[in-house]
């Protein structure tokens, strides 16, 4: 019975629906310039509000003075649109 109920758990858990793309997996930062960039788009037929953060990897603390900061934090992207990220380099902390 466990292995039936298990197989019927995972067959619904195979279909995922995702709105937001992320164009990349990882922003590369070029000392050279003043920014990188990172493309997101809505491919969904609704708009939806996008929250941008920063961190260290351990969500149990905030991070504080980090040396880039990311622009927009907060963005309505609207049905079949794209949106571009900027990562600025604010100084110390890299080395």
């Amino acid at each position: 019975m466990k292995k039936f109920l298990s197989y019927i758990l995972f067959a619904f858990s195979i279909h995922a629906f995702a709105s937001i793309q992320v164009n990349a997996t990882r922003v590369i930062y070029n000392s050279t310039s003043k920014s990188a960039s990172l493309s997101i788009s809505n491919d969904s037929d609704d708009t939806y509000m996008v929250q941008t953060w920063l961190g260290t990897g351990d969500a149990s603390q905030m991070p504080k003075n980090l040396p880039i900061v990311i622009t927009p934090l907060i963005l309505k992207l609207a049905t079949q649109k794209d949106a571009i990220l900027r990562f600025t380099y604010s100084g110390g902390g890299l080395t």
